[in-house]
């Protein structure tokens, strides 16, 4: 056990813990699907596979267990989100102009079908953390209007019977842009579900997911 926020690159320590067994792992021992539904670069994956690039604690608990991280031709197919939901990034930044661009409640749609293929799906978006490190309100106002959009159209299509919707987050920083660093801050986690009432109380940490 660590007992700090630590990373986002697992050292030999961490690594040899998510080894040990993981979230990912451990439902896949019970025979779950898993999966994650965030597209990454064709040249970030391929430093990752490299060496050129390291894995964050997520990225390596899923290729212990097996799971590939969603690649570009993912996104095409619509097998996957960009970590900006729209997919505009893809084109706008990285000139990728093959890449499909969806509304916020395009977006949210897609990601409730996606899930309901799996037992776990993982969804991460790493631009919150860069734009609070970049100290950028005007931009951090933005993106979170697009969050809110994007879970309204999820919502619309989704069931609470259907399973459950965890939103969190391993720190803070987005909400006190003073400074560029990561706060210490409590994080809030939303659930969202018909079992919610029995999953919440037992939640006070990240570790409790």
């Amino acid at each position: 056990e660590i007992g700090t926020h630590y990373g986002p690159y697992p050292d030999e320590r961490i690594r040899a813990i998510l080894a040990e067994g993981n979230l990912y792992t451990r439902l896949i021992e019970r025979g779950l699907r898993c999966s994650r539904l965030d597209a990454h670069p064709p040249h970030y994956l391929a430093e990752l596979e490299s060496g050129k690039r390291l894995r964050t604690a997520m990225q390596h608990a899923a290729y212990v267990a097996g799971i590939p991280l969603p690649s570009l031709e993912a996104l095409q197919a619509c097998h996957a989100l960009s970590a900006d939901f729209l997919g505009d990034g893809w084109r706008r930044v990285l000139n990728l102009p093959d890449v499909p661009v969806h509304t916020p409640q395009e977006a949210g749609a897609l990601l409730a079908e996606l899930a309901r293929q799996h037992d776990f799906s993982l969804f991460s978006t790493w631009i919150t953390d860069e734009i609070g490190h970049h100290r950028d309100l005007e931009r951090g106002i933005a993106f979170l209007e697009r969050f809110d959009a994007v879970l309204a159209g999820l919502l619309a299509v989704w069931d609470d019977s259907e399973g459950v919707i965890v939103i969190t987050s391993d720190h803070g920083n987005l909400e006190d842009i003073s400074q560029r660093k990561h706060t210490e801050n409590p994080v809030p986690t939303v659930i969202i579900g018909e079992a919610r009432h029995q999953i919440a109380p037992h939640i006070n940490a990240l570790t409790d997911l």
